[in-house]
């Protein structure tokens, strides 16, 4: 039995705003994680 092949269609524009989203999520993680190690170090500054 021969099965057809199978298309599959992105649209470009929807797979980039994908892309562009999840890079916006990444950065605002990064900047949340940069937020604690300054915070961090600062305290640590603090006390010495």
């Amino acid at each position: 039995m021969a099965q057809d092949p199978v298309t599959i269609t992105y649209s470009l524009k929807e797979v980039l705003g994908e892309i562009s989203q999840k890079l916006d999520r990444m950065d605002e993680k990064f900047e949340s994680f940069r937020e604690d190690v300054d915070q961090k170090f600062d305290n640590v500054q603090d006390k010495f």
